[in-house]
């Protein structure tokens, strides 16, 4: 019955409108108490994209006047990350994509723990002792404490790593709490008009969030380097015609839906292979995805398949049966040379049409509009195949170092998320030959 009852709710959470009016109504609150130019931003010092989060927002205080309310944090809700070893390693990694996109500053290695908790006790102290006259670090002070603590070579400024006390501890509980109370769980997130907004990568939506308000300091758009450009290179730049970029990706994942779409075009633009390999949504492999996880995956889609063009919102969740029927016909529909219009059926109507795959008359529509026999469909929805496939496809995944879709690979770079299909054309475009590079 869920695949039933989530087009309705998703429809009216998806529409603008509503948006619109939820985020009015708080800012509207937020005016008479004269706070609509503070803004809370939680951060953790062992977060690569905190570090890179703070560089970000002076140029916005600036743009728009604003204040920003710093809240330091450390524990993350474990159930909120399957493989905490994996994040902590890929998230270096990724987000040095991000500062060299950017020019940023950020160090090559993570800071140990110690230098964690002295960062933390500089930082509370700081705070605790100063508590009567300000609420929170200025940015300068704080960003001075991350480059201290990410700077293996200058903590002389550092207080003593011995362990937090118990007023700090309190202090950093009460701003996890915060956090998870407005619904969240990440650090590097900024909380505005009742929507979230998670490091460098969603600074775009926050911008113009800002524009809609304030709209006599309207400023251009600084953050959108990880799309804007895309597919904008002529094809002849990338010489190699045969490497395939490869995606990981489910079938009930909101994300893997635009990068199926997005994947596709750059495949396209570059005439080059798209292998497809899709593995078991989380749920189905036995991991939780708790529910304010869930609502924001969800509310970030929507803006940001807007952003991209590419229709999201009217779900019908194919959780269990729908995604099994698809991955039944995986192998029916590639006999056939029909993958991708199988696979690109199934998202669209899952993802934006309200149509359950997990009943035979949603089915036999997804199967019509893919230019799939129903006849045969039905006979192939007994294949058990696509359970080996699938586990296989999900080993490789977690081989290149990667737990979750979607993940993209090419030759020897491997990224998660749909945000990062930047990185795989600047790959192609590297590979390339000299001289062909020049030409453009």
């Amino acid at each position: 019955m869920r695949s039933l009852i989530t087009p309705f709710v998703s429809r009216r959470w998806s529409n603008q409108q509503h948006i619109n009016h939820k985020q009015n109504a708080a800012f509207k609150t937020q005016k008479k108490q004269n706070h609509e130019r503070m803004i809370p931003v939680f951060l953790a010092l062992d977060d690569p994209y905190s570090f890179l989060l703070l560089q970000a927002l002076p140029a916005l205080q600036a743009n728009y006047d604003l204040e920003f309310s710093l809240h330091l944090i450390h524990n993350r809700q474990q159930d909120m990350f399957p493989e905490p070893k994996m994040w902590a390693d890929w998230s270096l990694s990724d987000a040095a994509h991000l500062q060299a996109l950017y020019q940023f500053e950020l160090p090559k290695c993570s800071p140990t723990k110690q230098q964690v908790t002295a960062g933390q006790k500089t930082w509370l102290k700081h705070l605790l002792d100063t508590q009567s006259k300000q609420a929170s670090l200025t940015l300068n002070e704080a960003f001075n404490i991350f480059k201290m603590v990410w700077n293996a070579n200058d903590n002389s400024k550092l207080t003593s790593a011995a362990p937090l006390t118990e007023q700090q501890q309190t202090e950093l509980l009460k701003n996890e709490s915060l956090l998870k109370t407005f619904g969240h769980y990440l650090p590097a997130t900024i909380f505005y008009a009742d929507t979230w907004f998670w490091g460098l990568d969603r600074l775009e939506h926050f911008e113009q969030l800002l524009q809609r308000f304030f709209p006599e300091q309207k400023k251009p758009v600084m953050f959108n380097k990880t799309w804007c450009e895309l597919f904008n290179k002529p094809e002849k730049q990338v010489a190699d015609k045969t490497t395939p970029i490869q995606l990981y990706f489910s079938l009930r994942s909101p994300y893997s839906h635009l990068a199926l779409i997005n994947a596709q075009k750059l495949a396209q633009h570059y005439q080059v292979p798209l292998e497809l390999k899709p593995v078991l949504p989380m749920l189905m492999r036995g991991l939780s995805v708790p529910k304010n996880k869930t609502q924001y995956i969800f509310m970030d889609t929507v803006r940001e398949s807007k952003k991209l063009g590419i229709p999201y919102g009217n779900v019908a969740d194919p959780l269990g049966k729908g995604v099994e029927n698809g991955y039944a016909l995986w192998q029916l529909a590639k006999q056939q040379g029909k993958e991708l219009d199988f696979f690109n059926a199934f998202s669209y109507a899952v993802n934006s049409q309200g149509i359950s795959a997990n009943y035979h008359w949603g089915f036999k529509k997804i199967c019509k509009t893919a230019g799939l026999d129903w006849h045969a469909a039905k006979q192939a929805l007994k294949d058990e195949s696509w359970r080996a496939l699938c586990e296989n496809n999900l080993k490789d995944m977690y081989a290149l170092g990667l737990w979750g879709v979607p993940s993209l690979s090419y030759k020897n770079v491997h990224v998660w998320g749909q945000d990062r299909l930047f990185v795989i054309e600047q790959t192609m475009l590297e590979t390339a030959p000299v001289s062909l590079q020049q030409e453009s």
